[in-house]
């Protein structure tokens, strides 16, 4: 049995560390370094929450080209299982060219093609979903994406969305969602206001929801329960890429889920976890295992104290 499961797309990322982004019209333009890594926001969550130890699995497509071998080769490097997933013959990976500047951490994400598609209703493993504690989803995960959730819902397993842009298949996904973790951008439309607290709270009332939570970048994050607000702040790392950041964030608090903690806990422990994968290039490279996770994280918060 698969604690997390996963419908998403799988993402082929080549990341180019560059002392600052180029200037248009511009001429050496050094790139320090590139590394290939597979991306997408749900797989690279499970491949979190499978590095700090959950069981996973993702419902993914995947093509038939180098690129869906490495994407593949990848998701089984983090014990994440790929049974479930679909081989397209004839098709090409999503690829991503991630420009990441050295100055200040930040990336920019430009598309480069792809046509493996979506996930079908047909192609849905139920039985899969059913047995899980979490299912998580994104804005890739299409019409199977919701559903997936009504289903999940239906059969008592809890919805994680990953909601970074307000789009019709996002708000379509939203109405099954019980862990609702948005951008801020996100957030203030679908709680219809500019004022963080004030959306939170509107969001929450609008569907059946757990909780409601918005990440804000370097000011931490906030969340509420239907009770409470909670604030939860960023840790100190030194930081050489926030690609990815987000989507490890909702793998750990599957992972925290999982585990019992309170909310407070949760975004606390994946905030931190967060927070270490941005010491490293990629959305991947720097995810910690749980005891590396432990040992950085306890003297800015101590998970035992938190129990």
């Amino acid at each position: 049995m698969f604690e997390v499961v996963g419908i998403g797309g799988s993402f082929h990322d080549i990341l180019m560390l560059m002392e600052h982004f180029p200037v248009e019209n511009t001429k050496n333009n050094r790139i320090l370094e590139i590394i290939h890594q597979g991306g997408g926001p749900v797989s690279t969550g499970l491949c979190a929450a499978a590095r700090l130890g959950a069981k996973c699995s993702v419902m993914s497509v995947f093509s038939d080209d180098e690129g869906g071998i490495f994407l593949r080769q990848e998701f089984e490097k983090d014990n994440v299982d790929i049974s479930s997933s679909v081989i397209r013959p004839g098709t090409k990976s999503y690829t991503s060219y991630v420009l990441v500047s050295q100055d200040s951490g930040y990336r920019t994400i430009c598309g480069g093609g792809g046509n493996v598609g979506p996930l079908s209703e047909d192609e849905i493993n139920f039985d899969l979903i059913k047995n899980a504690t979490v299912l998580n989803l994104d804005g890739t995960s299409g019409k199977a994406g919701v559903i997936a959730a009504k289903y999940a819902r239906e059969h008592g397993v809890k919805v994680m969305l990953d909601a970074e842009f307000p789009r019709h298949g996002i708000l379509d996904m939203i109405e099954y969602t019980d862990f609702l973790i948005t951008s801020e951008e996100c957030m203030f439309e679908y709680g219809e206001s500019d004022d963080i607290k004030i959306s939170l709270k509107n969001a929450f009332s609008k569907g059946k929801h757990d909780i409601v939570i918005a990440t804000l970048g370097k000011q931490g994050g906030v969340g509420y329960d239907g009770k409470d607000l909670i604030e939860y702040p960023i840790f100190p790392a030194e930081v050489v890429d926030t690609n990815g950041c987000g989507d490890v964030f909702h793998g750990a608090c599957s992972y925290g889920y999982i585990q019992g903690w309170s909310w407070e806990k949760i975004c606390n422990f994946a905030s931190g976890v967060s927070s270490m994968k941005c010491m490293k290039l990629g959305g991947r490279s720097g995810i910690p295992t749980m005891p590396e996770l432990v040992e950085w994280l306890t003297p800015y918060y101590d998970l035992e104290k938190h129990s």
